[in-house]
């Protein structure tokens, strides 16, 4: 279905986009600023060392096979437990 999306840009509703795994949640147009602070909010308060670890871990990992990537990983998690 992705490629349907992205070759035809059909437009979705917030309830497609859910199901399709595209967006996490649907708040109501009333209630989406308070939503965007408490999830900023939240993002802000976690610990930075892991978030990048994890941001790291997903962009160089896209473009690695299985074995790279589990190298990848262990190297990632032990520099976070030292």
């Amino acid at each position: 279905q992705s490629m349907d999306l992205l070759l035809t840009g059909r437009r979705i509703q917030a309830e497609e986009a859910l199901a399709l795994g595209l967006v996490t949640r649907i708040v109501s147009p009333e209630s989406l600023l308070d939503e965007a602070w408490l999830l900023a909010n939240r993002l802000a308060d976690l610990p930075v060392a892991p978030v990048a670890a994890l941001k790291q871990l997903l962009r160089q990992g896209m473009d690695l096979d299985l074995p790279q990537a589990l190298e990848l990983e262990s190297r990632v998690t032990a520099r976070l437990s030292t």
